[in-house]
């Protein structure tokens, strides 16, 4: 771990600690007539975490850094060369990480691109730059970015925990300049509440058109910590945000959705949600009526269905909150996960085409171990396609390049071809997902529910809540 330094006059090769404190207390500043000499220009500064490791674990903290017209400008009176720093840790396309790159213009106080004094200034005292991706899916943006943005404002800024004076001062600006922040999912954008006191900004915001942005403090990079799969592991060298950071969070979480705290799970019967996406999303459970009488009848549980579409994150909070036992299909839902109490179980399911997505369950429920998950995944359950995908995707070269007889062999078998490849990603990444319905074998269930009332139980007789030995994922087969 190296920390470097870079401001007013000084060699960006060394630390100059007393110019750093001179900076920080006074400001160092340069006149330019006689509005500079009543309004001070405050020079950049920038100082940086992990400078000789590798390029995604870098993390720099700006000082006097000016948004202006959509662009950062880091004002100096030296020559100096910034480092490049990473803002994202979604790597499904190299362009993404490029378009993430944040490397502020340098200007001398001379050569302003905006007058100075400006005529219209917006301060911000933190700033936590952020580059959104996958901001139409709730699940990886209340399970990944959510978690990943506190892990940041915690350890860049002390700002830990929810409540107004923690919020209070801090703005999360996305440095986007593609469409993706106003392509939020409606649900996940309530999720920002719970991280600053206004709703991110995106720097070419057109309520920011010929106003200049001071920020005092701003952080930009993701270091070595960040919570996803599969992007926050190897190769990258990445690891799980330290098991403190993951409490907090699930703190924050709570407080923000005013749920109740240090709860114990109910036991006497154990209470269970089975989520159903419902037919127009996919992966709907089609035998949802006798899955749901079978258990009532057989299980001494409270259980119940839920369809989470248009409901309130408030509300889902609320349904999770309250559970035991959880059962869902692999899905957005997943970003609900931190809304269950300690020691809950989830018993996820995945489409047979699909049996690979278990992995996204499994990794969340890792990296919320102190949290004590259960987690059962059932063996991946029998699939069928919608007729309607046969009339919906016509056009599809893929799906043109499948005979009659191979088009309705996959409708009602459920199994993706194997060949040629493009068939069978564009058949396991978007078909199976969102064309499919799934039928959920009776006996797996009865296993997996038997071993999740186990671990219920067990939670009751240790009289401890979510500090007991971490549960391993255990798979039925």
């Amino acid at each position: 771990m190296g920390d470097h330094l870079w401001g007013c006059g000084s060699n960006p090769l060394v630390l100059l600690l007393a110019v750093w404190v001179a900076v920080s207390a006074h400001g160092c500043f340069a006149q330019a007539g006689a509005a500079a000499a009543t309004s001070p220009l405050l020079m950049s500064a920038l100082e940086c975490e992990n400078m000789e490791e590798v390029l995604e674990h870098r993390i720099c903290k700006y000082h006097n850094l000016y948004l202006w017209e959509g662009k950062f400008y880091y004002v100096s009176n030296e020559k100096v060369e910034l480092p490049l720093v990473q803002n994202t840790y979604y790597r499904y396309h190299e362009l993404w990480v490029s378009q993430s790159e944040i490397k502020p213009i340098v200007v001398a106080p001379a050569q302003l691109p905006f007058e100075w004094p400006p005529a219209e200034k917006v301060e911000v005292d933190e700033a936590l730059l952020w580059f959104l991706r996958l901001a139409h899916n709730y699940g990886h943006m209340l399970g990944e970015t959510a978690p990943t943005v506190h892990v940041l404002l915690c350890k860049q800024f002390g700002r830990c925990n929810f409540s107004r004076r923690a919020l209070r001062g801090v703005r999360i600006f996305f440095t986007n300049t593609d469409n993706e922040p106003a392509e939020q999912h409606t649900s996940a954008r309530d999720m920002w509440k719970c991280l600053a006191a206004e709703l991110p900004l995106q720097i070419t915001d057109a309520s920011l058109k010929g106003k200049l942005v001071v920020m005092k403090s701003a952080s930009t990079g993701i270091g070595p910590h960040c919570r996803a799969f599969k992007f926050c592991r190897d190769p990258w060298g990445r690891t799980t945000p330290p098991p403190k950071l993951m409490v907090s969070f699930k703190n924050r979480m709570t407080k923000c959705y005013d749920l109740p705290e240090h709860v114990a799970i109910p036991t006497d019967p154990p209470r269970m949600i089975i989520i159903n996406r419902g037919y127009s999303l996919g992966r709907d459970i089609v035998n949802i009526d006798e899955l749901i009488d079978h258990i009532r009848s057989k299980y001494d549980v409270d259980a119940e269905v839920y369809r989470l579409k248009d409901v309130t994150v408030q509300q889902q909070a609320r349904y999770y909150a309250r559970a035991s036992i959880v059962m869902q299909v692999h899905g957005s839902a997943i970003g609900n996960l931190v809304f269950l109490p300690y020691n809950a179980v989830i018993i996820d399911v995945v489409p047979l085409s699909n049996a690979d997505q278990f992995e996204w369950q499994r990794t969340i429920v890792e990296d919320f171990r102190p949290m004590n998950y259960g987690l059962i995944t059932l063996p991946p359950q029998p699939t069928k396609f919608y007729a309607r995908l046969l009339e919906h995707e016509n056009d599809n070269p893929e799906m043109q390049a499948l005979t009659p007889d191979q088009r309705q062999s996959m409708i009602e078998s459920g199994v993706c071809p194997n060949e040629p490849q493009g068939l069978n990603e564009m058949c396991v990444n978007k078909w199976s997902l969102g064309w499919a319905a799934i039928t959920i074998r009776i006996e797996d269930v009865d296993e997996a529910l038997q071993h999740a009332i186990e671990l219920v139980q067990g939670a009751r007789q240790s009289g401890k809540h979510g500090k007991q030995r971490h549960r391993h994922a255990v798979p039925v087969t």
